[in-house]
């Protein structure tokens, strides 16, 4: 059997004020949980905000690093080196060691058995008091003086 419901005027006013007071507490939890997801948003829109763009502290350290790792790559795989035995002309024999970082040469004359600074920019090389080319391969041509071929 179903619960007969009272119409009597009392019962019916409690009846519609228990109604309204669960529509007034719905309504606050509601307005709770609306209040609770406005902040929530709020804190994600910020997060994401403050996350949309690196610092630029972050942006100069990649570019620098970026930078420096294709600088080493094209020391290490591309730039050329004269480092190796030479012989010129009048077979005298010369040990090159070149640093490919400062450019800075220094040739050990075999023969004689003496050591000599140089420099090389590019493909110019400059040892003791002889300027010369250099094809970035196995020939450096001294201007006024020796030719010298690479020893493969």
């Amino acid at each position: 059997m179903s619960n007969p419901v009272s119409l009597a005027p009392g019962d019916v006013m409690k009846s519609v004020e228990a109604e309204q007071e669960a529509e007034r507490i719905k309504k606050i939890v509601i307005a709770e949980k609306s209040d609770k997801l406005e902040e929530e948003r709020n804190l994600l829109q910020k997060y994401v905000y403050d996350s949309a763009n690196p610092s630029p502290v972050i942006i100069a350290a990649i570019v620098i690093v970026s930078l420096a790792l294709i600088y080493i790559i094209y020391l290490i795989f591309i730039k050329p080196c004269l480092t190796g035995e030479w012989v010129d002309i009048h077979g005298n024999t010369w040990d090159i060691n070149h640093n490919i970082i400062t450019g800075c040469l220094d040739v050990y004359d075999v023969n004689q058995g003496k050591k000599i600074e140089g420099k090389v920019s590019d493909n110019f090389i400059e040892i003791a008091n002889m300027t010369g080319v250099w094809n970035y391969g196995n020939t450096i041509i001294f201007i006024d003086g020796p030719t010298y071929e690479r020893v493969l």
